[in-house]
């Protein structure tokens, strides 16, 4: 009797750490994909020149996959060379841990 319940406690516990692990793992691809999104944001701002019509876009693109981009407020820091601060937020979310809908940011430059 005593092996049996050894037994299921052993499979509860690899169940609960495959749960989680399966969570925090899928966690990490959210961040992986949102940290591309964002590096293909800045190379597309650079691409056009900080185009109005891009950074509208832009803003649409980011809405449509579930992030919420700032507002980019390009400036010039020099004579025709612009920049801007690129602020992406996303949903960092491990539900079996209760982590649920924590907002992150990534921030970068474009020039």
């Amino acid at each position: 009797m005593k092996g049996i319940v050894e037994f299921f406690m052993i499979t509860i516990t690899f169940a609960l750490l495959a749960i989680s692990g399966t969570a925090y793992i899928t966690a990490s691809i959210n961040t992986a994909n949102a940290r591309d999104y964002h590096a293909s944001i800045i190379n597309e701002l650079e691409a056009s020149n900080f185009n109005q019509e891009i950074i509208e876009n832009l803003y649409t693109d980011a809405a449509d996959k579930g992030y919420v981009l700032e507002p980019i407020l390009p400036y010039e820091i020099e004579d025709y060379e612009k920049t801007a601060e690129v602020v992406l937020n996303y949903n960092y979310d491990i539900g079996i841990l209760n982590i649920t809908n924590e907002q992150h940011s990534i921030r970068g430059y474009a020039r």
